[in-house]
């Protein structure tokens, strides 16, 4: 059998980059179960119809991105970047993780998709 992608991905990054990396994928997956996880660019991507949201190590922390996160309603403003569309969260440490926050954001990037 294969290995999971995205497993692996995650399994060859630093330590704190994994413990952060797959806290936010099984929060992803508690807020929205009906997410196809695959690797898209290199990175675990989350879509349905479209792409929702992404996760990327990067040197110093973790981007817990969304596609469009630029039309995304964000009161708590949590949401970084300036392009177009794209925007992302830098995670650090477990502790910036979120829950309710995230799962909120997830909700609202999958209904602002349909």
């Amino acid at each position: 059998m294969e290995a999971d992608p995205v497993e692996t991905y995650i399994q060859k990054q630093p330590e704190d980059k994994q413990i952060l990396l797959e806290t936010l994928r099984q929060l992803i997956k508690k807020a929205a179960p009906e997410l196809t996880e695959s690797l898209k660019w290199g990175y675990p991507s989350y879509g349905a119809n479209t792409n929702v949201c992404y996760l990327a190590a990067q040197a110093k922390h973790v981007n817990f991105g969304f596609y469009q996160g630029g039309s995304l309603a964000d009161p708590d403003k949590l949401l970084e970047g300036t392009g177009a569309q794209m925007r992302h969260i830098k995670i650090r440490k477990p502790q910036d993780i979120r829950t309710e926050e995230f799962q909120e954001l997830i909700r609202t990037a999958m209904a602002h998709q349909q």
